[in-house]
């Protein structure tokens, strides 16, 4: 009867562990629609280089602005920083590596109090209360400075060809 028992903890224990496979970081900020697709050579040419990023805002954009190149339908909570990293892949012919964030610093949880990348194109710093997130940390914008104890909220991003999409993330 003890052995019956043991099994049947052990297989509770293993489904329970696989119920939450994929949501190792948990975010504060509140999850919000994501749809940007960009023409990086047309629009954003910078974002070719490595340790650029380009913000997009609800405030910058209308977000049913539509035309042949560049569409924009939804920028997230607080806005979307993308960040040009250096690929890890290399198969990755270009070697740059695209990386989005939520621009709402998860310490002040406004959408309208934002992180924006500082003079040095390293660090994202929120224009409330300080907090630093380091963009060059391997797609992580981990908090580099408190008050915050969270990291950025993620996107996906990827190129396929010129053109960049970014998407939400929920609870990766």
């Amino acid at each position: 009867m003890k052995r019956g028992w043991t099994y049947a903890v052990a297989a509770a224990l293993l489904g329970l562990l696989a119920g939450c496979e994929g949501r190792g970081h948990y975010s504060s900020v509140p999850d919000a629609f994501v749809y940007i697709q960009v023409n990086i050579p047309v629009y954003y040419p910078h974002l070719n280089g490595i340790g650029f990023s380009e913000c997009f805002t609800k405030d910058d954009i209308n977000v049913t602005q539509q035309n042949r190149d560049n569409w924009v339908r939804a920028t997230g909570y607080g806005g979307v920083l993308v960040y040009a990293a250096p690929s890890a892949n290399p198969d990755n012919l270009s070697g740059v590596e695209y990386q989005a964030y939520d621009m709402c610093c998860p310490n002040e949880l406004d959408p309208d109090v934002r992180v924006w990348p500082d003079s040095t194109g390293i660090y994202a710093v929120c224009e409330k209360c300080g907090s630093r997130f380091d963009l060059s940390s391997y797609g992580m914008a981990a908090s580099a400075s408190n008050p915050s104890k969270e990291n950025l909220k993620r996107h996906y991003a990827t190129r396929v060809g010129n053109i960049l999409t970014v998407t939400q993330r929920y609870n990766d």
